[in-house]
């Protein structure tokens, strides 16, 4: 059967365990993380993904995991910079789920999202993580070339992110492959097959894992620098061994991430949303650059401390980002009610660079490039006012399901009917029947029916008190906080066990508009 959804929040979270590969091999665990927490991990995962159990503190372990993972393999601001653009995409989806309905599959709706919104918004977390961490004073020697990190077509042949950071790490050490891996002609059964699994990454026949990387990497090093001493020949440093596993750690997932968009959308989408990033992140370098201006101005001018240059990086870049956005939503809003022509938009997005201007001169870079299949608008747009209509009767319901069933429909808006179905029963106060037909909306509209889930599972809240269901009360209100979406009454107080008491009862005596 095909679902119609947004991936479940849980789902999301395992693809990126998945793509960053950091639950750790045997051979690299800890005493903080041994083989019995990875497992619990993995059954977390599953759990969450499958909506089973606490979800909104499952959630919150699980990216705790995810933090202390990462945290393991990138320094600290490295680290806390991929976490603040790890949660920047995700509540991009997040607010998507929240806000935009589907009618596609999640697949589908994973492709949509990917090529309207995440690819842009991933190029401008970048550029601000980046410099809000100060990540630049930690002098990381990366590949010079600007977008290492993303795949490249070559005729029928993709060159990955991960062979272009293998052949840049060869390039480091200043010998070929064969040498990095085996620097002198003898017989190591290690070293052997580590040539081997080496040649199969380059060719991109195989993705390693990431612990089959690293080692393998780690033991090379080792080997290099064995023969270089006996030389008399300069090794590789510290740093540079850091930044090479820093970059290699970064474009295998990015290879990883490439080769399942490649593998479910095809090389257009691939290429389109590869395209998107480098718009947009060619219009942030202006930007950066006047920050990073800016900034050392300032340390110079206040005689700012060493203590305190982090801080004054994470205020002024903080600062002009959030600055940008408020003059973005300003801007747009002023342009869509005809108060600005484009030209007037421009002047006034100037003063932030390219970047502000990108929307008003190239707006098909960020414009929704999958338009309503118009039946699905014309019967979502029906459904919902017969649903708040005075003329909403069983009748009429039964018109409009027909209506669905004859556009081929009834899948793709499955939490419509029965919506209206419960609200007709609400308003004849047969609350019973009301949640019977509300549960089945419910479990249908969740991750499907965007902002219309608000008013939807506050009315199964409610129906669940009204007919003293504590169970799928409790749990209606875990899975609207879970994706963030207010209840009734109940807005932002704690959970406590008084509290929901209260809005229980309130909610078993209370009747609200239908």
């Amino acid at each position: 059967m095909t679902i119609i959804a947004f991936p479940t929040q849980g789902e999301v979270l395992q693809f990126a365990f998945d793509a960053f590969g950091v639950l750790p091999q045997k051979h690299q665990l800890d005493e903080h993380f041994n083989e019995t927490r990875k497992k619990s991990t993995q059954t977390a995962l599953s759990r969450l993904a499958n909506e089973e159990g606490k979800l909104d503190e499952n959630l919150g372990q699980l990216l705790t995991t995810f933090s202390y993972l990462i945290a393991g393999v990138l320094p600290p601001r490295e680290a806390l910079a991929f976490g603040d653009v790890f949660l920047d995409l995700f509540e991009i989806y997040r607010d998507a789920l929240r806000t935009e309905g589907t009618y596609l599959t999640k697949s589908e709706t994973v492709n949509r999202l990917m090529r309207d919104r995440m690819a842009q918004r991933l190029a401008i977390s970048l550029a601000k993580q980046l410099q809000r961490y100060n990540i630049a004073s930690d002098a990381l020697t990366l590949p010079a070339q600007a977008y290492w990190y993303l795949p490249k077509r070559e005729g029928e042949r993709w060159i990955w992110p991960l062979e272009q950071v293998m052949r840049w790490a060869y390039d480091q050490a200043g010998t070929s492959m064969l040498r990095f891996h085996r620097p002198e002609d003898i017989h190591s059964e290690l070293l052997n097959k580590n040539i081997d699994s080496a040649k199969n990454w380059l060719a991109g026949r195989t993705l390693p894992s990431w612990s089959s990387l690293l080692r393998n990497f780690d033991e090379s090093f080792d080997a290099l620098e064995q023969f270089r001493a006996k030389q008399g020949v300069p090794v590789l440093s510290e740093a540079q061994k850091l930044s090479i596993r820093i970059a290699l750690f970064l474009s295998r997932a990015a290879t990883y991430v490439s080769k399942v968009v490649l593998k479910q959308f095809g090389a257009a989408a691939l290429e389109d949303v590869c395209d998107r990033f480098r718009t947009v992140a060619d219009c942030t370098v202006e930007s950066t650059k006047m920050l990073s201006e800016y900034v050392h101005g300032v340390i110079e001018q206040q005689e700012i401390p060493p203590s305190d240059w982090d801080k004054c990086w994470f205020d002024v870049v903080s600062n002009y980002w959030n600055d940008l956005a408020e003059q973005q939503i300003e801007v747009s809003q002023a342009v869509s009610s005809g108060r600005l022509t484009v030209e007037e938009a421009l002047e006034h997005c100037r003063p932030f660079g390219p970047i502000a201007s990108l929307p008003f001169e190239r707006p098909e870079v960020f414009n929704v490039q999958h338009s309503i299949p118009s039946d699905f608008a014309e019967l979502l747009l029906d459904g919902l006012a017969l649903r708040v209509s005075n003329e909403l009767n069983l009748s009429s319901i039964q018109a409009y399901c027909a209506r669905l069933e004859s556009r081929g429909l009834t899948e793709k808006l499955p939490w419509i009917v029965p919506w209206q179905q419960s609200t007709f029963h609400y308003r004849e106060g047969r609350y019973a029947e009301a949640f019977r037909f509300i549960q089945d909306a419910y479990d249908c509209a969740r991750y499907r029916a965007g902002a219309n889930q608000y008013d939807l599972v506050n009315r199964y809240i409610e129906l669940s008190a009204k007919n003293g269901k504590r169970k799928e009360f409790t749990n209606g209100i875990r899975w609207a906080t879970y994706l963030g979406i207010e209840v009734r009454l109940l807005r932002q107080s704690e959970h406590t066990k008084e509290n929901l008491e209260a809005v229980f009862d309130m909610m078993k005596r209370a009747v609200w508009p239908a």
